[in-house]
Formats: structure tokens, C-alpha cells, sequence
């Protein structure tokens, strides 16, 4: 993902693709981010020890907003999610 995340940035800055397809392609690469990121978080549900799990996730998860690779709306579902997961 970091990879294709790259080449798409590379992309733009080479007029490769336009403003529309490099928002596009962005949108994307930040639906699959979460996807992945929901994945994690669900397998950590109902589990003893998944604070700790649950505390490194977030960490993640607000590393990959801070880098560009999550938009806003996504990582505020995120940590909702793992606020809520929690619980």
C-alpha cells in the first residue's frame, strides 16, 4: 500500500494523472487503509488482553492520518471504532 500510495503522489507530481484522478486514487488507497485497519481492529473484539493491542492500533492508525495515507472522514470512523472497541 505504502508503495502504490508513492507511485500515485510520483504520478501527479509528474502530470502523469490529473487533480480529479490523484483525489480519486487517494480516496481509494484511504477506503483500503480503513478496510485493513477494520480487519484488525474486529480481530482484537472480545479478546482479555486487546487494550494494549487496541492502544497499538490507534497509534497506527493516527500514524497513517499524519502521513497522508487515511483521509479525515476515515480516520475519525477508525478511532471511533477503536474507542468503541474498548469498551
Amino acid at each position: 500500500m505504502d508503495k502504490l500510495k508513492a507511485d500515485v503522489i510520483d504520478d501527479y507530481a509528474k502530470a502523469k494523472i490529473n487533480e480529479q484522478h490523484y483525489n480519486n486514487l487517494n480516496n481509494t488507497i484511504s477506503i483500503l487503509y480503513e478496510e485493513i485497519y477494520k480487519k484488525k481492529i474486529d480481530s482484537l473484539n472480545g479478546k482479555n488482553s486487546n487494550r494494549i493491542f487496541l492502544d497499538d492500533v490507534k497509534e497506527n492508525i493516527k500514524d497513517a492520518y499524519a502521513k497522508g495515507k487515511l483521509s479525515e472522514q476515515h480516520y475519525k470512523l477508525l478511532i471511533e471504532m477503536v474507542l468503541d472497541s474498548g469498551k
